[in-house]
């Protein structure tokens, strides 16, 4: 039954590959939306082609992400009956297989990471202030994208929570699941760029106000912001995105 399981979302991902290969630049940002992330963002160095390749691994990377949720969702119930919980047909024994479903997600399972990510996200915020304080055009923009999320996100978690407790599920919905998780990880990642580059900038400030080097009043403040998306983009997409080469320049200062 497993295999089958396997068997079937990997052909589910490999159909949903081939259409995507054709698909336009606002149809792309559609389904990333829809599946709960917010698109990524289009910068100076990105063309409409590049833009466009972006927004496709993107979208990928969710699907990779949504096969994974589903597979440890099938895991996380069929540790629940072995714990003894069945779905039944009565409301008292759905809602307790369903909560354990979820528990055992969130606690054991590939869940852990986006509890992790949730718990990051709620310990930081950004005010107006200190990014005006250390501000460039793109960090503002990144903030904005966040700010989306994160309100997006306390739908999603509303959603998900319900998803326990409703008198007549009849199965895990796992859309639900799916746009919890990964609009978690949306807003971690944008968070961590911003929060990246505000360090950076505030230890650069430090070391001009020192005087001990001429190096940091030479730091382009938006040129660190892209690194650290280049960053990103590599470290959760795998993209050698056209941002990296900042990096370079940064180094060479």
């Amino acid at each position: 039954m497993k295999k089958i399981i396997v068997s079937s979302l990997l052909i589910y991902y490999l159909l949903i590959q081939v259409a995507v290969a054709n698909t336009e630049i606002e149809n792309l940002k559609s389904l990333i939306i829809k599946k709960g992330a917010t698109p990524l963002i289009k910068i100076d160095v990105d063309d409409e082609g590049n833009y466009k390749e972006l927004l496709k691994t993107q979208y990928e990377f969710i699907l990779k992400e949504e096969i994974k949720i589903i597979k440890d969702i099938k895991i996380a119930e069929n540790s629940c009956k072995i714990m003894g919980y069945k779905p039944g047909f009565t409301k008292k024994n759905k809602k307790k297989f369903n909560t354990c479903v979820l528990e055992v997600w969130q606690a054991r399972l590939v869940g852990k990471k986006f509890v992790s990510m949730q718990s990051e996200i709620d310990t930081k915020d950004f005010t107006a202030e200190e990014l005006q304080e250390y501000f460039n055009t793109k960090l503002d923009d990144f903030n904005k994208i966040r700010n989306e999320q994160l309100k997006k996100n306390k739908k999603f978690k509303i959603e998900f929570e319900k998803l326990g407790v409703k008198d007549k599920l009849n199965e895990i919905d796992y859309q639900k699941i799916v746009v919890y998780a990964i609009g978690i990880a949306a807003a971690y990642y944008l968070g961590k760029t911003i929060l990246d580059s505000l360090d950076e900038a505030k230890a650069a400030k430090d070391i001009a106000q020192s005087g001990s080097s001429t190096v940091a009043k030479t730091i382009n403040p938006r040129n660190v912001t892209y690194c650290n998306y280049g960053k990103m983009l590599w470290g959760r997409y795998g993209i050698r995105h056209g941002a990296l080469t900042f990096c370079t320049s940064l180094a060479n200062n």
